[in-house]
């Protein structure tokens, strides 16, 4: 289960999302547009969604705990 804030023209909304099963603790969120976001947590959790947060996909890390998700920016 994981609460996300979704911003939208005209507000600031809640919405809940089960990612299905027992997942760890998510700890940040990052979405690069409004189709492609990717969720971090501990025991190397990573869920990406392409399609505007309708499915989401489980992909392995190998790490122990992600505490943040961050893309580069291009330098001006």
């Amino acid at each position: 289960m994981f609460f996300l804030s979704v911003i939208s023209s005209c507000a600031q909304q809640w919405e809940y999302f089960d990612l299905g099963g027992s997942e760890p603790t998510l700890n940040d969120a990052l979405f690069i547009n409004d189709t492609t976001g990717i969720l971090v947590g501990d025991a190397g959790t990573i869920y990406r969604t392409t399609n505007g947060l309708d499915n989401w996909t489980l992909l392995a890390s190998g790490s122990y705990h992600l505490n943040a998700v961050t893309f580069p920016t291009k330098a001006k």
